[in-house]
């Protein structure tokens, strides 16, 4: 089964509630498509996604790395 090689889940705490942002890392597009079996910009909501969440998301935004310079954080 196709599998995101890298996610990352970023939190901030509002003064009445928290939110959440997921990026899941995939080597090309073909994998997103295999993973969902279908369409990658298709939203996928959890079982308890209407419950536990104040609004839900409309769709699934796709980007491109155009930078990924790991090695400025040894810089410092």
């Amino acid at each position: 089964m196709a599998r995101p090689i890298r996610v990352q889940l970023f939190r901030e705490d509002r003064e009445d509630e928290t939110w959440f942002t997921t990026i899941s890392y995939w080597p090309d597009i073909e994998s997103m498509t295999a993973f969902t079996k279908g369409e990658p910009t298709k939203v996928h909501h959890l079982d308890r996604d209407a419950e536990l969440l104040i609004e839900l998301p409309e769709r699934i935004e796709i980007h491109r790395i155009l930078i990924d310079d790991q090695s400025s954080a040894d810089r410092e």
